[in-house]
């Protein structure tokens, strides 16, 4: 395997911003979208799913 599998499609946001940084990441072998969220009391990553709950791909 070459190069990154994972792509940074958005980053929003910063440690003074309400909700944290937000990045939406794609992987390049599936198309699955992933939100992640930090902050500094925590954070999480989750699957992008569209209007059906089936993940989104782009």
């Amino acid at each position: 395997m070459t190069g990154n599998r994972f792509e940074v499609v958005l980053e929003e946001g910063g440690l003074a911003t309400p909700g944290g940084w937000r990045t939406v990441i794609r992987d390049t072998e599936t198309g699955v979208c992933y939100l992640i969220v930090q902050s500094p009391n925590g954070g999480g990553i989750t699957p992008l799913l569209n209007e059906s709950g089936k993940p989104l791909t782009e």
